[in-house]
């Protein structure tokens, strides 16, 4: 990855944050960079990543391990 935008070191912190707090993580595209960015993004076992990262979308067909937890926590 080239130069790193303040913008984009804040997205990293981010998902920093989210990690800490042990939140449900979807990688729409690009799941290595964000990997390579954020230590301990590839290991954290409540990442998911579309299955098509060429057309990401959120559905059962396209998350289906993670999209139940999706569902219930936009419900919310």
């Amino acid at each position: 990855m080239g130069h790193i935008l303040d913008s984009q070191r804040y997205g990293f912190h981010l998902v920093e944050q989210a990690i800490d707090r042990r939140a449900l993580i979807v990688t729409m595209r690009s799941r290595k960079a964000w990997c390579a960015q954020v230590p301990g993004l590839a290991t954290y076992d409540r990442l998911h990543a579309c299955s098509n990262p060429r057309n990401p979308s959120i559905s059962p067909r396209s998350l289906p391990a993670a999209f139940p937890e999706i569902e219930r926590i936009l419900r919310a």
